[in-house]
């Protein structure tokens, strides 16, 4: 039965997506496809609009909404953190004074499993009517959509519609097309649900992800909004359909997208390859390239047509230049239809790059008081490119010196370009004239022998303002040199024998390796990564040394590989799990008169296990159903992704909670279970078994590529599996190429928690440098479910815990019950324990009320359990402590964000106390234990 939905479903979807929705006329309307940024006050125009001064803004004050690659990021939602929309020409409609028939649409990701505020009618964010996706997924404002229409982490089109439907004033929702919830707070005209005009609110009639509580709620990500000042009818939203992230209205993807480089990229090689992903139905390509925008915008001559692959080479590009390109996509034949590109622009890197300077390497002939050399190049006084007139923030040397001289000393030796001075520029300069005049420039490769680089040079006075914006550029000559010296042969004033100046900054040629991805210090490295570097200028070729001696990498004496382009592959070093590696490349150049130049050492730490599945990817949309991938005995119909149907393996498995039949307990949820997973964990499979006629349910997995599991000192797997008390059968099983390994203690199968199970890869005898098949199984005669998380492969894996076992709270009723006795394995006792609210950023939560007294709440784990860790949030900052009374207690303080509390306890009493110094509401959730053998 669900397979016949899901094609009809996808089917559906895959033919509206295509073209999408012109856009609108005739009435008020604005689109932002993010496509820009915010400005300096938060602030961002339409990038379609019926009206040219439509924005959006950012309320002031909030930190918690950023902008990355086109994608607006709230990181949590509360009563400051929201988007104000302001469209600029809103007028009332449907028969009254307000604008009562309107459509908004959200191409969205939510990101949190809580409540995620959408929209919010009060123009300033106050408590209007208001819409909500829910922790489950559900989606409305008092009333609720079926469970899971808006998964976590997926992106979707969610469409709210507001109509006069039967003589009242409704609000009607879809999802990527399709209605999940109609009829929606019904109300009469300009009701709570109306939106106010332009005239009545000029700066914003509305909010978006927005919601006046003072409670913090989950955050988000936005690709598109897009407001209708009409109600979009049903054939209209099926047209939009699904999320497309190139935009709501006249978007598809017949248009090149995602330019490499990014659009309005900075310090972008100057030997670069433009790329582009290309239209749906595009033949050829045109490229239109250049240094004016308006000239690329109304080209008609391209620079490059015809071009069948999605790439062009500019040629060499001049530095500092910013250059503008747009591809016009050319239909196959017959049509030959030509799609204009938007144009796009990016800048060249410089010619040269500004040196750092630790403070400690700049020096003087001698200093007055506090005005040190160190304020030369701290960037003290300095905001933007102009100077303060503060003496404190420049330096000046003793009245007694008759050798001036300033020294700055690089960490290495640099190609210098230039040097930029700013002249001493206090309030008294104009009279007194202390800055430097006539010089003596020298540079040094070891501080001892010096070459000048002029007999003399003149520094220009600074005006002694605040508006001393121009320092003077000293041409260097591309010296190579450790050192830099200004000897001071007179000073402005002629009169007094002191001598000052404010900054001075150093720009050279790059010429190390440079911009390590990853990191320097970075963990969690794969060992089968790619690591690259931004490569030194005139680079011809790259050896690169890596080693767990760090000694060794810095004195050269560590093996090192030749490379041609700035990336290695790790897999060729065979680098080992849970390992530090430090690594430096240097760039070499025969040609040149420096033929090498010593990288810095860098360092990354490589993960301590390899990811078989993590099952956090897993949806409830194809392609990423989990008995997509993990086949089973269900089977899977044919869609656009899958176009060959699977009928199942022939054994009583399913993988996944049934989300279709209207008679499941899980009927429009998750198909994923998100309530019971290891700590940290999203989510973890549903794994139904049903065994008959002596046949073992198992779940198939293969891989069309062989995986090498017999590298990187790999030696175990680990996997995870929660029991179920009515389970029955057994044992629990896997196989890999067809090799077959028993879980050990069948009793476990109806243990209600986290079983951890190590398999010794070297027991399996079979060649694991070439994995291609996985199966994972119950057999016995029986049935029930168990959960799978996290199957993971080490090379020192962890001591195996016999149970781990996560409480939730999940059991617990909406509107808040006591919790007493026992839950999960945990007694609560009779205290003031409440449970079932939605409190703090946790859904499903324990709470007691606190009422600012200090007092001790506590429970008991079952025999032989001992605490790993407790999730813990509150309504202000307060402090907690956490006792067994047999560890170190664990202390810390409180937030309004759910912070997981892991006590690092290998053992421990039963009885857990916690106390905290004060709050109205205490919320808990997900205490987990461990139970010991």
């Amino acid at each position: 039965m669900k397979r016949t939905l899901c094609l009809g479903f996808i089917l559906f979807l895959g033919i509206t997506t295509a073209w999408g929705l012109d856009d609108p006329v005739g009435v008020p309307w604005a689109e932002w496809r993010f496509l820009g940024e915010f400005d300096g006050a938060g602030e961002m125009l339409a990038d379609k609009a019926s009206a040219p001064g439509s924005l959006m803004r950012i309320n002031s004050g909030s930190a918690a909404i950023t902008q990355a690659d086109g994608v607006v990021v709230i990181a949590q939602t509360g009563p400051g953190d929201y988007l104000r929309v302001d469209v600029e020409d809103m007028a009332d409609n449907g028969g009254g004074g307000y604008v009562n028939e309107y459509t908004m649409i959200f191409d969205i990701k939510a990101t949190g499993a809580d409540w995620l505020p959408v929209y919010n009618t009060g123009y300033d964010n106050y408590n209007a009517a208001d819409f909500w996706v829910d922790a489950d997924g559900a989606v409305g404002s008092g009333s609720y959509s079926d469970a899971g229409v808006v998964p976590l982490n997926t992106w979707v089109r969610l469409v709210v519609v507001r109509s006069l439907q039967g003589g009242s004033w409704v609000r009607d929702v879809y999802v990527d097309g399709s209605l999940v919830l109609e009829n929606l707070g019904s109300e009469g005209i300009d009701g709570n649900s109306s939106l106010y005009t332009n005239g009545q609110q000029d700066a914003g009639q509305f909010t978006i992800i927005s919601d006046s509580d003072a409670t913090t709620y989950a955050g988000c990500e936005l690709a598109n909004f897009a407001y209708v000042s009409a109600a979009l009818s049903a054939e209209d939203i099926a047209a939009l359909g699904e999320f497309n992230q190139y935009g709501i209205f006249g978007a598809s993807a017949t248009n090149a997208q995602t330019p490499v480089p990014e659009d309005e990229g900075v310090d972008v090689l100057r030997d670069t390859l433009l790329n582009w992903t290309s239209g749906t139905f595009a033949g050829t390509h045109n490229v239109y390239f250049g240094t004016s925008l308006e000239d690329v915008n109304t080209a008609t001559a391209p620079s490059a047509s015809g071009l069948t692959v999605n790439s062009f080479n500019p040629g060499r590009l001049e530095f500092g230049s910013t250059y503008y390109w747009r591809v016009d996509e050319v239909n196959a034949t017959p049509d030959r239809t030509i799609f204009k590109g938007d144009v796009w622009s990016f800048t060249v890197e410089p010619f040269s790059v500004m040196i750092p300077i630790d403070i400690n390497k700049a020096t003087a002939s001698s200093s007055a008081n506090q005005s040190t050399a160190a304020m030369t190049i701290n960037g003290s006084g300095l905001t933007g490119n102009a100077h303060s007139t503060n003496a404190d923030d420049m330096w000046l040397s003793a009245p007694t010196d008759l050798s001036p001289w300033l020294m700055v000393e690089f960490d290495r030796v640099e190609v210098l370009d230039q040097m930029l001075i700013w002249n001493s520029n206090s309030t008294s300069e104009g009279f007194v004239g202390w800055g430097i005049k006539d010089v003596n420039i020298e540079t040094s490769m070891n501080g001892v022998d010096w070459t000048s680089l002029a007999a003399s040079s003149q520094i220009s006075q600074a005006p002694g303002l605040a508006t001393y914006e121009t320092p003077q550029a000293i041409d260097l000559g591309l010296v190579q040199a450790r050192f830099v010296r200004i000897n001071i042969l007179s000073n402005w004033g002629g009169l007094l024998p002191q001598y000052g100046v404010a900054e001075v900054q150093f720009y050279g040629l790059p010429v190390y390796a440079r911009q390590p991805d990853p990191a320097s210090d970075a963990a969690d490295v794969l060992p089968n990564s790619v690591v690259t570097w931004r490569a030194g200028r005139q680079a011809g070729q790259h050896h690169i040394a890596v080693s767990q001696d760090a000694e060794a990498v810095a004195d050269g004496s560590a093996p090192a590989v030749t490379s041609n382009t700035n990336n290695l592959d790790l897999v060729s070093l065979d680098l080992q799990l849970g390992e530090t590696y430090y690594w430096r490349v240097d760039e070499v150049n025969d040609a040149e008169a420096t033929a090498v130049w010593t990288g810095p050492v860098w360092s990354f730490t490589t993960a301590p296990a390899l990811v078989v599945d993590d099952f956090e990817g897993y949806t409830n949309f194809s392609p990423n159903r989990p008995f997509q991938t993990w086949l089973d005995g269900f089977g899977y119909s044919a869609d656009e992704f899958f176009p060959v149907l699977y009928p199942g393996n022939g054994t009583g498995s399913g993988a996944g909670h049934d989300i279709w039949s209207s008679s499941s307990t899980h009927y429009g949820a998750q198909v994923m279970e998100t309530g019971d997973t290891l700590p940290d964990s999203g989510q973890s499979m549903p794994f139904y078994y049903n065994n008959t006629g002596g046949t073992a349910s198992q779940l198939d997995r293969t891989w069309a590529t062989p995986q090498d599991w017999s590298a990187h000192g790999i030696q175990t797997m680990v996997l995870y599996f929660f029991g179920g008390e009515d389970n029955t059968g057994g044992p629990v099983f896997i196989t890999i190429n067809g090799q077959k390994v028993t879980y050990p203690n069948n009793a476990h199968l109806s243990e209600p928690m986290w079983h951890q199970w190590n398999i010794d890869m070297a027991s399996l005898g079979t060649n694991l440098n070439a994995v291609t098949s996985m199966s994972l199984g119950v057999e016995g005669a029986g049935s029930g479910m168990i959960l799978i998380d996290d199957i993971l492969l080490y090379r020192d894996a962890p001591p195996v815990v016999s149970g781990l076992k996560t409480y939730g709270f999940n059991d617990m009723p909406d509107g808040g019950a006591a919790i007493e006795g026992v839950h999960g394995g945990i007694d609560f006792g009779t205290n003031s324990w409440w449970g079932g609210d939605n409190w703090y950023g946790v859904t499903k939560s324990g709470y007691f009320y606190d009422n600012y007294v200090n007092i001790d709440m506590s429970f008991t784990l079952p025999e032989n359990a001992y605490l790993a860790s407790i999730v813990i949030s509150a309504d202000g900052a307060y402090s907690f402590t956490i006792s067994d009374g047999v560890n170190a207690a664990i202390t810390g303080t409180t937030s309004a964000a759910p912070e997981v509390i892991s006590t690092g306890w290998t053992s421990g009493g039963r009885t857990i106390t916690i106390r905290t110094s004060g709050g109205w509401n205490v919320v808990f959730d997900d205490i987990t234990y461990i139970l010991s053998e």
